[in-house]
């Protein structure tokens, strides 16, 4: 194996990581009621909010006022 291929492996599994990690700090949000401004914190700057049956936001309207008050069903999806 050469150190390119190294490389690459490594970034994967760090990648995967980051993943976990930035999973876990959104359960814990959602933990806390869903606060609103600490989910709008997670939120890239091409990521898609939908709320089952509720409504969708992308991007820069992924607001605190977007995602104040949904219902609770709700995915946080790759764009």
């Amino acid at each position: 194996m050469d150190i390119g291929e190294l490389e690459r492996r490594i970034a994967v599994l760090e990648d995967i990581e980051a993943i976990k990690k930035l999973k876990a700090r959104y359960c814990a949000i959602c933990d806390e009621d869903h606060n609103p401004a600490k989910i709008t914190a997670l939120f890239a700057p091409d990521g898609i909010w939908e709320g089952a049956g509720v409504r969708a936001a992308s991007g820069t309207r992924c607001d605190s006022q977007t995602l104040s008050g949904f219902p609770g069903t709700h995915q946080l999806l790759a764009a």
